[in-house]
């Protein structure tokens, strides 16, 4: 019940004890293990049946979050996780971010809002939860304010869970995808739904990392999901009315944007007399 670390480019080494498994996740089915690039920060994420308590939800997921560092776990009630890193205006280091989703007996709930746009046949009724949250806060920039929200699926998806995450480093948008085939692309900073398909109609068990997220489903068909840099500020636009999320998300990614977009951003701060903001606009005013 240990977490160990076995490198590939010599031989000779023998496995690295990293930490000890917790008491949580004993007798859970270990189905993701995420590492932070700096090797500093882990995640070991399990699911198991919750028998215990007949009105929970029936798949249970837990994490164990550990610091090398300090040299502590934390435990942590979810299915999916990712790491993340953003730079924001006025801060001097990145953020580092940890995201992660849990399906609980509270999250299966009838949601009243709609912050995201969904097909007639994806109308959405239940959800479960997305957390991000600061990882490593670094003074003196301002700590990261930390995001939950509902993440909403269809009725007919009623026992679905995340199942992996990943975060486009480039746009800032996490990708969550669910056992039953469905994704959900989320802004990382603010947690707004960008968008949601069903990309399989197979159970989809692992994902992995590219310039695209890329998911296997269990007849062995490799899924390809990525961001169209043409369309999608046009779409939050239009179709989410999100003007300022638009704006940010081209800013981020330098993404072909309109002039309109571009000139009222500009117009909104220089009229009203906030002369450093429209500087700032101007400054991180993506290609139009």
């Amino acid at each position: 019940t240990f977490v160990y670390h076995w490198t590939i480019a010599d031989q000779t080494s023998p496995p690295q004890k990293i930490f000890d498994r917790q008491a949580t996740l004993s007798g859970a089915q270990i189905i993701n293990y995420q590492v932070t690039p700096d090797k500093k920060w882990l995640v070991l994420i399990g699911i198991s049946g919750d028998t215990t308590n007949p009105s929970a939800f029936k798949v249970k997921g837990a994490m164990q979050l550990y610091s090398r560092d300090r040299g502590v776990s934390q435990p942590i009630e979810g299915h999916a996780t990712a790491f993340a890193e953003i730079s924001q205006d006025g801060h001097q280091k990145p953020t580092k971010l940890f995201t992660f989703s849990v399906c609980t007996a509270t999250g299966a709930k009838v949601c009243l809002l709609q912050p995201c746009h969904f097909s007639n046949r994806h109308k959405p009724r239940f959800c479960f939860q997305l957390y991000v949250v600061e990882i490593d806060h670094t003074a003196p920039d301002p700590p990261f304010v930390k995001k939950a929200v509902d993440v909403y699926f269809p009725p007919e998806a009623t026992n679905d869970f995340p199942v992996a995450m990943q975060v486009s480093k480039k746009h800032g948008i996490v990708y969550l995808v669910t056992k039953y085939g469905f994704i959900h692309l989320c802004n990382l900073k603010s947690g707004a739904c960008v968008y949601m398909n069903r990309i399989s109609g197979e159970t989809i068990f692992v994902t992995a990392e590219h310039e695209a997220t890329n998911g296997i489903n269990k007849k062995g068909q490799v899924l390809s999901v990525n961001v169209d840099e043409q369309i999608i500020i046009p779409y939050i636009l239009t179709t989410l009315n999100n003007t300022e999320l638009a704006f940010k998300l081209a800013s981020r990614g330098n993404l072909p944007s309109t002039d309109d977009l571009y000139i009222k951003q500009y117009q909104q701060p220089f009229q009203s007399g906030q002369y450093g903001e429209a500087a700032k606009v101007a400054a991180n005013s993506p290609r139009v």
